[in-house]
């Protein structure tokens, strides 16, 4: 078998991905600021599909439904 997924991450698409990762938080910080003043406190569904990323912010200043 080919082991082609051990060396996806090299090059370009590495460089790449790291760049992302590396500014995660300030986008995840400028999404929530965006959802807070967007939503104004209001009642949020959480549809339960990723790591709660920006439902666990969110959840310290509105209220946040099917959240675990």
């Amino acid at each position: 078998m080919n082991d082609w997924y051990k060396k996806m991450f090299e090059g370009n698409l590495g460089k790449f991905s790291l760049r992302i990762l590396d500014r995660r938080k300030e986008i995840t910080d400028l999404q929530v600021s965006f959802l807070r003043d967007v939503l104004n406190e209001r009642l949020v569904l959480d549809h339960c599909c990723g790591p709660g990323r920006l439902s666990i912010p969110l959840s310290a200043h509105m209220p946040i439904v099917g959240q675990i």
